[in-house]
């Protein structure tokens, strides 16, 4: 979906496929898997123990909603945050950080990966089929995504 939302962006990938990896990096940096059916939510977690952040105090037991998505547009971490711009250096927090970081991470970028790279070598054009706007976001679980995602490609 970003790449056809990002006009060259496809081509680019095709003429260089060892940037994959890159791109794969920054379609997750955009779209969290567990992101936020609104941008004032997040993942809720509770505080375990008395912490401070930024100055604010946080009892134990508080409820904590950490904003994955926008932390993965940090303007300090991320020049041109709302940019889809593949970067060698990637530190979102997509998959969380840490002990409690995401267990299949690895598989998911392999996954993601592999498809781009077998969708680059079959396909010189392919992106989205219809407009963005009428792409109907999942929201009855956590991880979100869309209920149909209507492509278009041409073969070489």
């Amino acid at each position: 979906m970003l790449l056809g939302l990002n006009p060259g962006q496809w081509d680019a990938l095709r003429d260089a496929p060892t940037t994959i990896p890159d791109v794969v990096e920054e379609i997750l940096r955009h779209r969290s898997p567990v992101s936020a059916p609104r941008e004032d939510a997040g993942m809720p977690r509770y505080a375990m123990s008395d912490i401070e952040v930024e100055g604010v105090r946080i009892p134990a037991g508080d409820l904590v909603l950490l904003g994955i998505d926008q932390a993965s547009r940090d303007e300090d971490r991320f020049p041109d945050p709302a940019a889809f711009t593949p970067r060698e250096s990637n530190p979102h927090l997509t998959f969380g950080h840490g002990p409690r970081s995401c267990v299949g991470a690895p598989l998911a970028r392999v996954e993601l990966t592999e498809v781009f790279g077998a969708l680059v070598t079959r396909f010189e054009t392919f992106g989205l089929a219809v407009d963005v706007a009428q792409l109907t976001p999942r929201t009855e679980q956590l991880v979100g995504g869309v209920a149909e995602l209507p492509v278009r490609w041409t073969a070489p």
